[in-house]
């Protein structure tokens, strides 16, 4: 009677996985707590489409650590077998930042649901980790060390790289060894506008090699119809620092 019972829970496991393994979008609307933003939706749309690099770039407040946060919930619960490292061009952005918002979508997402569903219990939350299962994980490393980004082996691996701007190319590079494997593997960039080099400007500005990545530019237009930026904020920054400002223009 166990064997059959674990054979019956394999299975169920098995068809939520299946359902959502490339729909982040439906995972979203079935168990969580969220009305995302047009914009957001698009990002989500994307894995769905089949695009395994995806990077999103526009002013700050437009959502991109939600985005990342519920990407990594979804990514490590649709997934038996899942590594998934997040790192930022600074620990801080991490610590301070990224996990703190795992930390608040975690408990929007109603895992009593995705239980009875045959999705899975409720994952293990620890201050900078996340473990699914046996075999699935999220998990936070350093950007400014590039081995701790190689090693991980799984079905799936999925990068989350946010305020992608500022991490070295070292990182990326590492990065790059999990795609040369068989498996689904996915690769998210966050940032806001930088200087014009490295990966992530290269990446946004469609650089030859990186055709592979689907770029999502978020304007300011979108981010103040989506209620996350108020024109009044648009408008005194543009008085203060003028319309061909560096600063404004980021």
């Amino acid at each position: 009677r166990f064997e059959i019972s674990f054979k019956a829970f394999k299975l169920s496991i098995k068809r939520i996985s299946k359902k959502y393994y490339f729909d982040p979008h439906q995972w979203v609307i079935d168990f969580v707590d969220i009305e995302l933003s047009p914009y957001l939706v698009d990002v989500l749309k994307m894995v769905k489409q089949g695009h395994t690099k995806i990077a999103i770039f526009g002013p700050h407040g437009l959502g991109k650590s939600v985005l990342a946060a519920i990407l990594v919930l979804w990514g490590g619960n649709v997934s038996v077998d899942c590594k998934i490292p997040t790192t930022a061009s600074a620990w801080r952005q991490l610590e301070e930042y990224l996990w703190p918002e795992i930390h608040k979508w975690y408990h929007k997402v109603d895992w009593d649901k995705i239980e009875k569903s045959g999705g899975g219990k409720r994952p293990r939350l620890l201050t900078l980790e996340c473990q699914f299962s046996d075999q699935s994980k999220a998990f936070a490393v350093a950007s400014d060390n590039p081995e701790t980004i190689e090693g991980a082996h799984a079905k799936r691996i999925m990068y989350m790289f946010d305020e992608a701007k500022a991490i070295g190319s070292g990182t990326w590079e590492s990065a790059e060894g999990a795609f040369s494997t068989p498996g689904n593997h996915l690769q998210f960039a966050f940032s806001t506008p930088g200087d014009t080099s490295g990966v992530f400007y290269n990446i946004c500005s469609r650089q030859k090699g990186y055709e592979k990545w689907r770029v999502r530019h978020v304007t300011l237009r979108e981010a103040i119809r989506a209620d996350r930026i108020t024109l009044e904020w648009a408008r005194e920054k543009r008085e203060q620092w003028g319309v061909d400002n560096p600063v404004y223009q980021n």
